[in-house]
């Protein structure tokens, strides 16, 4: 075993015997930050599999793996659809404490959520639920981010402030509590609206037992197809402390003193402890002398790390913890006094605003300045807004517990150590309402520019700064910046919160498209859409509801039988929608219908009949090709293929060493020959057909130098465009020969 395991008992006045914190050391990759490929770091020989951090990959990318012991297969696991795929091992190093492995993903790859399955060399083997997405074939430039926050699982508050806005008739998944049901539905339309990147913004559970808060998170997204990334709130990282009380006989002792304080509700938690500190004097001093659970410690072992980045396009994604600090800092509280049962739980803390370290900062920092020294867009993901609170008092002191559990007077957005210092072991000074770690990360931010994207509220906002303008109190905005909140995913609401997901397109020059889902309505509100599947896999209905008044474009994802005839669906209103299949095989695979829904629809579907496979028609050298054939290099052009029933063709592109060239065009002259060209192509069925080439030469390629007339003709310039220079040299020619004569007969004329 290479790693401790240690257990911290409860205190002996609890109920019964609870499981401790399973600490290990925190997996820091400094080494690995700077990769370029996606990463799956979280590996672990002996502890439970971790789903926070996926590695989002596209077909013929490689992916870098971190283990504790060197695997000898890595095998990657369909959550949707499919057969177990083998991955290629390029290379494993040995860094010491850690074996970094690059494997290669097929170049030819459905889109979907994968497990990662690792063995080793005594035969045992560990699967890492959740742990890639793969985006198909495709790697554009644009994609799109699907945002989700504060579901604050077991929260009891959403009953009293719901912010549900749905139907009211979605399917229950069997789940009694509404906030939990919900969240398995959030899951379900992520599947249909079919995002590249799922990103939860912190604060997943309550907080108030993590041995079983975690393990039931990780049961619900272990089981998402679509994998998601994950920071912490304050609620994932609250550090509970309990204190042990004297026995029995001391309570009967000092009772007759504080028999008018005696609580009258178990859930009054001030009334509670100013009867505890009544019977036993000032206890404050005993406060954290026994952390019995840190939601962080926990969070790295389910959830894997709380800081960390990657490139995508033009943007440079980062991911960071804002409830950083001590466990003193984050310190919640559990009183249990079992003569009376009473029992003070993890909501009882003072600090739940954002707090970052010096450390955390200069992290943050380096980060920016890699995007910028990249001409990357930055785009940060935090729980908590570093501005503060926007319409009231905008930061908190730290205090030391019970001075003000749970902000009986305020909202706490980021906290700041004034009086009470929370880390006596740093350097850094005391902070104030004008100088504290948030005014030093929104210094940061104004001067790198980008994007912020935040929870903790439960409702959405945003606001948008140009270059100049004041984004709070003696900071202005070096370059443009806009902080976005989300709105809350099932927990209580506030204002005119509610629970939905916020959709955000990337585009391809480095920009977020922010439009809203609606008026009013940023975030697209939960429980409205869904589907279902009925029949068998051959002839059925396929059954939509849509529930937001509003269209919303969604890939219905069926997994199906390969069929050599193909797939057809037709909505009600009779039209026929493509057949998308994402590679050509057998067995099963996906077939999605992408379909704009404006209300609930039923979708007449089944297997095509009668349909003839698209014919493959390659021009090269001047010639056609059909079939399997031999033909000399250059220039192949298969646009000349045709669809018999003339439906259309989709999806083209040529295949050369297990790399995809999207189109219907393959230029061969800078490939070595010979060598192996495949074209596929399907129709609108989603029937694949495809033709194998062997290319023997390509055409004589110029060398790059003098040509006589001065100029340089590389490899690359057409031939039409090399004949027609020479005929406008030759003409050329011919008009100066004949303009000289002309000029010399005229001055010989007397």
């Amino acid at each position: 075993m290479l790693f401790i395991i240690l257990l911290v008992d409860l205190m002996s006045s609890q109920t019964g015997t609870l499981p401790g914190d399973i600490r290990h050391p925190d997996y820091s990759l400094a080494p690995f930050k700077s990769q370029s490929q996606p990463v799956v770091s979280r590996i672990k020989r002996i502890f439970s599999p971790v789903i926070g951090f996926p590695a989002t990959v596209s077909g013929g990318d490689s992916m870098a793996i971190i283990t504790e012991s060197k695997p000898t297969k890595v095998t990657l696991i369909p959550a949707e659809c499919g057969e177990p795929l083998p991955l290629k091992i390029l290379k494993t190093a040995d860094h010491g404490k850690f074996f970094r492995s690059v494997v290669k993903i097929p170049a030819v790859i459905s889109r979907q959520g994968w497990a990662l399955q690792i063995y080793w060399a005594d035969g045992t083997k560990t699967t890492e639920n959740a742990a890639v997405r793969t985006l198909g074939m495709k790697h554009p430039d644009s994609f799109t981010l699907l945002l989700y926050s504060d579901h604050q699982l077991r929260d009891p508050s959403w009953k009293v402030l719901s912010g549900f806005k749905g139907s009211k008739s979605f399917p229950r998944h069997g789940e009694e509590k509404l906030n939990r049901s919900i969240t398995k539905q959030q899951l379900e339309e992520i599947r249909l609206l079919d995002p590249d990147y799922t990103i939860h913004l912190g604060d997943l559970i309550f907080g108030l037992e993590f041995t079983e808060e975690y393990p039931m998170v990780y049961d619900i997204w272990s089981k998402s197809v679509v994998p998601s990334y994950f920071i912490p709130g304050n609620h994932d990282a609250y550090a509970t402390y309990s204190l042990k009380l004297p026995s029995l006989n001391a309570f009967s002792t000092g009772f007759l003193k504080c028999r008018n304080m005696i609580p009258t509700s178990k859930s009054r938690w001030f009334e509670i402890f100013s009867f505890i500190s009544c019977l036993y004097g000032d206890i404050k001093n005993e406060l954290f002398n026994n952390l019995v659970s840190d939601g962080l410690v926990h969070w790295k072992h389910w959830m894997g790390p709380v800081n960390q980045s990657f490139t995508r396009g033009k943007f440079r994604f980062i991911f960071i913890n804002t409830y950083g600090g001590t466990p003193e800092r984050r310190h919640s509280f559990s009183v249990y006094i079992k003569a009376l049962g009473y029992h003070l739980g993890a909501p009882a803390v003072d600090n739940y605003g954002g707090y970052l370290s010096d450390t955390d900062l200069g992290w943050i920092e380096s980060e920016l300045k890699k995007a910028s020294a990249a001409g990357l867009t930055p785009v940060v993901f935090g729980h908590h807004d570093p501005r503060g609170n926007r319409n009231e008092k905008p930061f908190h002191k730290n205090e030391p517990f019970p001075t003000n559990p749970i902000g009986a007077d305020h909202f706490e957005e980021w906290n700041f150590d004034d009086d009470w210092d929370s880390d006596p072991s740093d350097k850094r000074s005391k902070e104030t309402v004008k100088e504290n770690s948030g005014i030093k990360f929104v210094r940061i931010l104004a001067k790198y520019g980008g994007y912020y994207l935040s929870g903790h509220v439960h409702k959405d906002s945003e606001w948008h700064f140009k270059k100049g303008d004041k984004i709070i109190e003696g900071i202005s905005a070096q370059k443009d910046i806009s902080f976005i909140k989300v709105t809350t995913g099932a927990s209580s609401r506030k204002d005119d919160g509610y629970w939905g997901m916020r959709f955000i397109k990337a585009r391809a020059d480095g920009t977020l498209d922010l439009t809203p889902h609606a008026k009013n309505q940023k975030s697209i509100p939960s429980g409205n859409v869904w589907y279902s599947f009925d029949g068998n896999h051959y002839r059925a209905k396929v059954s939509t509801f849509q529930k937001l008044g509003k269209p919303l474009p969604v890939n219905i994802r069926l997994c199906l039988p390969y069929s050599e005839t193909g797939y057809e669906i037709k909505n009600s209103d009779g039209e026929t929608m493509t057949a998308d299949t994402d590679y050509p095989g057998e067995g099963k695979q996906i077939y999605t219908f992408k379909h704009t829904l404006k209300t609930d629809q039923e979708f007449d579907f089944a297997v095509v009949k009668k349909n003839l496979k698209p014919k493959i028609k390659v021009r090269a050298g001047g010639k056609i090709y059909e079939g399997d054939a031999e033909l000399p290099g250059g220039m192949l052009n298969a646009d000349a293929s045709v669809d018999p029933e003339n439906k259309g063709l989709f999806s083209a592109y040529w295949l050369v060493d297990d790399n995809v060239y999207h189109g219907f065009t393959l230029d061969t002259r800078t490939f070595k020959t010979p060598l192996k060209a495949i074209f596929r192509v399907r129709d609108n069925y989603g029937v694949w057909t495809q033709a194998s080439f062997t290319v023997t030469s390509n055409p004589p390629v110029d060398k790059p130098g003098g040509h006589g007339c001065g100029c340089l003709v590389g490899n690359r310039v057409n031939p039409a465009l090399k004949l027609l220079i020479i005929i406008l040299a030759l003409l050329f020619t011919i008009i100066r020969v004949y303009l000289h004569f002309r000029f010399r007969r005229r001055r010989k004329t007397p």
